[in-house]
């Protein structure tokens, strides 16, 4: 295993999606600037507060709900979360990492309630593949609130993206780092980073969007076209679109495949 004790952590902002693609591949990750805009992401706590209560009270009684204070599928429950998919960066930023098409995972919120955590305090990958300089997953965390090391900020192990066993508790606690970030930066990140939410000491919530971007031939965690809705056909521009899966769809019958080519369900180029 290599020892990167003696290496330096770049935690600089940055815009530039070949800066940001080159420390993910270097470090594991990459702290974004102005990634989300202040007036998009002002409203959202609110919003999510109430889509948590939803869900803790539609799921809360399921045996195997674990996801309490985190909102799945964030594009398909506010107008609000569809705008994040219309006008952030995120093939942009995705590109140099994981390919010009890739596609959503998963858009989901995490939460941190007061003087807690959630399931996000654990060690862990966001990828269950480990593929030696290929990687399959970028994961873009949000802050919606400012995040601090007593908030329950992000805590990630740099340079542990290429390794394939977990960091031991002792060696994850005295190596890894807290990325303090403020509203509307973001944390890229090689889906791969042994990484863990931490724990929010105050007594405030504390708030920020989680995205996994994977490459265009993968399955998602959701099958996203089929679930698109009213809310959602209203809001989402041909970005969003695409960037849910909806150019990568499989025919389902000889009809809908002998069309013609701007008929098709899979679009030409997508990787």
């Amino acid at each position: 295993m290599a020892d990167h004790s003696l290496q330096q952590v770049d935690l600089t902002p940055t815009d530039s999606a070949d800066r940001a693609g080159y420390l993910v591949r270097h470090q594991g990750f990459a702290v974004l600037g102005d990634f989300l805009s202040p007036q998009l992401a002002e409203p959202m706590p609110g919003v999510l507060m109430k889509l948590i209560e939803d869900d803790l009270s539609t799921w809360g009684e399921n045996p195997y709900y674990r996801d309490s204070w985190m909102v799945m599928n964030l594009m398909f429950r506010h107008e609000l979360f569809v705008d994040v998919l219309n006008t952030t960066r995120l093939r942009e930023f995705a590109e140099p990492v994981i390919g010009k098409s890739a596609i959503l995972y998963s858009f989901t919120s995490s939460s941190m309630p007061p003087s807690d955590s959630n399931f996000s305090r654990r060690i862990h990958v966001d990828s269950p593949r480990l593929i030696p300089a290929y990687p399959t997953n970028v994961g873009f965390v949000i802050p919606l609130t400012d995040f601090t090391a007593n908030n329950g900020g992000t805590e990630v192990l740099p340079f542990s993206h290429t390794r394939e066993e977990a960091p031991s508790v002792d060696e994850f606690t005295n190596h890894s780092i807290v990325i303090e970030a403020k509203v509307g930066q973001a944390l890229m990140f090689n889906a791969r980073l042994w990484h863990s939410g931490g724990v929010n000491q105050t007594v405030e919530p504390r708030h920020a969007l989680t995205i996994n971007m994977c490459r265009s031939f993968m399955r998602q965690h959701f099958d996203f076209s089929r679930m698109v809705n009213r809310l959602f056909e209203k809001s989402a521009s041909r970005q969003a679109y695409s960037l849910i899966g909806w150019d990568v769809r499989m025919p389902s019958s000889l009809d809908e495949y002998y069309v013609h080519e701007d008929d098709r369900l899979y679009r030409p180029n997508q990787g």
